[in-house]
């Protein structure tokens, strides 16, 4: 079981520890058991679903795309492709720019015939569907995504939902990363919640 850990989330501290992984689950067919994870705590962390090289690219591709429209974002000196951002760059825009998200190397990776077995697994449907718009993100030093749910993004259509977070690239803590609350879609203190924030829909996304 991995240990506990003080990181900075968001404006403070938090104890936080990693996700269990259950690619093994997924790697041997055990989609049952796989279920009743997804189902108990609200998500499941699947390494290696995509190719490596396959995901690299996708990265390539949009930071090129990406500096090519915000080149001031980047950290002078160092390659583009090394996703460094220059200090004090804020905004970077990615989720502005979806032709980046919907370019040939890049739409590919983030609908991928693997996700959408995935996606059927996890919600029992066999007809599964993706939204046009995607929410690709470029965050700068000291940003950081706000504590949501997806669900007020995207649950205007179906009440079978799931969402997938898919880093382009390795992720180190240092860098931030996925923080969620695990158990939260079926814990009782989170039910008011759930009943207020949790059933509106915010944005025109």
């Amino acid at each position: 079981m991995s240990c506990t850990r003080s990181i900075l989330a968001g404006e403070g501290l938090i104890d936080a520890r990693e996700m269990t992984d259950s690619s093994y689950l997924w790697d041997k067919g055990q989609v049952d058991l796989l279920s009743e994870r997804f189902q108990r705590d609200g998500f499941v962390l699947i390494r290696g679903l995509l190719s490596p090289q396959d995901v690299y690219t996708a990265r390539e591709s949009a930071l090129r795309d990406l500096s090519a429209l915000r080149p001031e974002v980047f950290m002078r000196g160092k390659p583009p492709l090394q996703g460094l951002a220059a200090k004090g760059a804020s905004s970077l825009g990615l989720l502005g720019y979806q032709h980046i998200a919907q370019s040939e190397r890049v739409q590919p990776i983030l609908e991928h015939p693997s996700l959408f077995k995935l996606a059927r697994a996890l919600t029992e449907e066999e007809d599964v569907i993706t939204t046009g718009y995607k929410w690709l993100r470029a965050v700068g030093e000291g940003e950081f995504t706000g504590l949501h749910t997806d669900r007020v993004f995207l649950g205007q259509g179906s009440s079978s939902l799931v969402t997938l977070w898919l880093p382009l690239g390795d992720v180190p803590v240092e860098q931030g990363g996925l923080l969620v609350c695990r158990g939260s879609h079926r814990l009782r203190a989170f039910a008011p919640l759930r009943a207020t924030y949790g059933s509106s829909g915010v944005g025109a996304d």
